[in-house]
């Protein structure tokens, strides 16, 4: 058995059995990534996120109250609309 091939084995088995390793490692760590994310965001995420959330959850209910009252005072809804609203 020449150099060669003896490196070409060596490598083989390297690959089969170092493969599955990697991926466990891999996948462990992704887990433990994904668990660390979870139990920052129940113990409190930043403030300054949450009130963000919520002046943008206000500007949409704004811009809902806007298209509402435009819809009601423009002209009524199109055939197609009471077609549909009857199903």
């Amino acid at each position: 058995m020449g150099f060669g091939e003896t490196l070409v084995s060596v490598f083989g088995v390297m690959f089969v059995f170092g493969a599955p390793v990697v991926l466990i490692r891999t996948i462990l760590a992704h887990k433990q990534k994904m668990r660390e994310i979870e139990v920052r965001g129940l113990h409190g995420s930043d403030s300054s996120l949450r009130a963000e959330i919520e002046a943008m959850r206000h500007e949409m209910r704004s811009l809902r109250d806007t298209t509402t009252h435009m819809t009601s005072v423009s002209t009524p809804p199109c055939k197609t609309w009471r077609r549909r609203s009857r199903f």
